[in-house]
């Protein structure tokens, strides 16, 4: 199972981790690979998200 930094900061690869830059607020288009769950969730090979 993968860690996130915010949970066990010292985990050898954690799979998620905190962003380097102040994006908060700020949106971003995200292409979903086609096929994957997240497609079959989001029902489109891309969304718009924003950074929190």
């Amino acid at each position: 199972m993968q860690a996130a930094a915010e949970n066990d900061p010292d985990a050898p690869h954690p799979l998620i981790v905190p962003i380097a830059c102040a994006l908060n607020g700020h949106e971003g288009a995200v292409r979903i690979t086609r096929d994957s769950l997240a497609e079959r969730v989001i029902g489109a090979d891309r969304t718009v998200e924003r950074y929190c």
